[in-house]
């Protein structure tokens, strides 16, 4: 029965949300580009062709691509973690609520702050490969026999501590990955003459919603192989759960740190594209 007012509250707070971030953002309009290409279908596939086969998009897509499996496998597991092998009630489990709270803010307070002293590619290799550290901190400390007792108050606080980090590094991580879409637009523009947030963007949207799927249909795939009981699982099936999430999700993540390695598109290079569509524009 609570699942109805939980999905009435969410929903009315993004709707609330969306209209912050378009009221507050209006000033903003003039300053977008004007499309002055052709509107056939021909062309604007055309158009998405010479988006999409940019080098660094590429990187870019793909590397967030296998970010979203990793990480959709993490999100997707770990309600499962908590109440069935952790055995946190919802009450305790609510208590992470403020740590993602507190985290955002402190996200959006160092994120500009850090991209302003290191070229973004670095910034996200850097979040990725934090969160990586931080995921098998749980599992690596129960096995070492360190945690509090299980459904126990103080074992919440002491999950505290590793989902600190990770959901800083995490938030972090996708502002700043966001943040190369315009790097990349600047560069596109650049090669083909004409602006295509609208396609990059697009492909942005799309990632996060195969993060979603992905991490639905892994996560449901992990179940199924386990056998898993939602009613009455096993201690092996949990700890199996809880393998996944502490050892094979952090693994995976080695895959979107390896693929951003060769995202070549820094500050230096990005500041000379910026001059030279200045310099073009200006003829």
């Amino acid at each position: 029965e609570a699942y109805f007012s939980l999905a009435v509250t969410g929903g009315f707070i993004m709707a609330m949300a969306v209209l912050f971030s378009s009221i507050t953002t209006r000033h903003e309009i003039k300053n977008l580009s004007d499309w002055k290409g052709s509107y056939s279908l021909s062309d604007i596939f055309n158009e998405i062709i010479v988006a999409i086969s940019n080098k660094s998009f590429l990187l870019f897509f793909f590397g967030n691509l296998t970010l979203s499996v990793s990480w959709g496998l993490l999100n997707n597991l770990t309600l499962f973690i908590n109440t069935d092998f952790w055995g946190l009630k919802g009450s305790q489990i609510s208590i992470f609520l403020f740590v993602y709270l507190s985290t955002a803010f402190l996200a959006f307070a160092l994120t500009p702050k850090l991209v302003a002293k290191l070229d973004k590619r670095k910034l996200v290799m850097l979040c990725v490969f934090g969160v990586a550290i931080a995921c098998p901190f749980a599992f690596i400390t129960y096995n070492l026999g360190l945690t509090p007792e299980k459904g126990t108050t103080e074992l919440v606080l002491f999950l505290c501590i590793p989902l600190f980090f990770i959901s800083t590094l995490s938030i972090m991580g996708n502002m700043t990955r966001d943040s190369m879409i315009g790097d990349i637009a600047d560069e596109v523009e650049l090669h083909s003459g004409k602006r295509q947030e609208g396609v990059l963007y697009s492909a942005v949207s799309f990632i996060q919603k195969v993060n979603t799927a992905i991490g639905s249909i892994t996560g449901g795939l992990v179940l199924s192989y386990l056998n898993y009981s939602t009613d009455n699982p096993t201690y092996e099936q949990t700890y199996a759960l809880f393998f996944v999430q502490g050892v094979v999700g952090p693994t995976l993540l080695i895959i979107p740190i390896f693929i951003f390695y060769f995202y070549t598109l820094n500050r230096h290079k990005h500041s000379q594209i910026v001059r030279k569509i200045k310099e073009r524009s200006s003829y």
